[in-house]
């Protein structure tokens, strides 16, 4: 519990946030009552030559001007439907409650109050978070994981689990439901799962107790009708073959 990083890394696994959208989230954006979480800022480094110091809608971390990027966190987060507010579990709530009395409870400061401060009681730098989230991942003996692999899990996982792609859109954020198709992986034994779902509609014991048909089926009332040929030579006169 001591390990807040390792809150935030089980946070953005079961929620599917963005690294920027995480650690730009505020205690305030955690509502305990309808037990969700607001997505509405999102933080991210930009190159110095690219701040609009005047930008009202952005703020600017630590500024100094030598420095060639800079942490910023926006009012609004990458997209408009960006901008959402997403249920969570009632494991993962707890997780948090816990997070943050232990934080109250600790010589941390947080004049910000952030749901996850660094230990200065500033704004986590995505770097050090991913650097953090490899380190978990080496113990755990996976490989390659970035934030944005703890995203694409999320999705995999909702899909598989028969929930629709638009609920899985809604919650990644997505302003596009064809992005959210690219976050998923295919699954072998999911697709046979889902395949023989429809198979198992079969009655074979129906299928085989029903009788045989015999013989020539039953001619059709008009089958003996025979249709007018139009493939006569051009000049005479078309006439219909007269029926049978």
């Amino acid at each position: 519990m001591k390990e807040t990083q390792r809150i935030a890394i089980l946070t953005d696994l079961f929620t599917g946030l963005r690294v920027g959208e995480l650690l730009a989230l505020k205690i305030a954006d955690l509502d305990l009552k309808r037990q969700t979480l607001s997505i509405n800022k999102n933080m991210l480094r930009v190159d110095t030559s690219a701040l609009s110091l005047d930008n009202p809608a952005i703020r600017i971390l630590n500024y100094e001007p030598a420095k060639k990027t800079h942490l910023i966190v926006q009012d609004t987060p990458k997209t408009k439907s960006s901008n959402r507010e997403i249920a969570i579990s009632d494991g993962l709530c707890e997780l948090l409650v816990r997070h943050l009395f232990t934080l109250a409870n600790s010589n941390w400061p947080n004049p910000e109050n952030l749901l996850f401060p660094s230990k200065a009681g500033t704004y986590l730098d995505p770097k050090s978070f991913e650097i953090r989230l490899k380190a978990v991942s080496k113990r755990c003996e996976i490989k390659k994981v970035n934030p944005h692999a703890l995203r694409h899990t999320l999705a995999t996982c909702l899909v598989e689990g028969r929930i629709p792609l638009n609920i899985v859109q809604g919650i990644l954020g997505h302003s596009s439901i064809e992005t959210t198709r690219k976050y998923l992986h295919k699954n072998a034994d999911t697709e046979r799962e889902a395949i023989t779902s429809m198979t198992d509609r079969l009655d074979m014991a129906r299928l085989e107790a029903t009788p045989q048909l015999n013989g020539a089926k039953k001619r059709g009332k008009f089958a003996g009708i025979t249709l007018p040929d139009f493939s006569e030579q051009e000049g005479k006169k078309r006439r219909p073959k007269e029926a049978v």
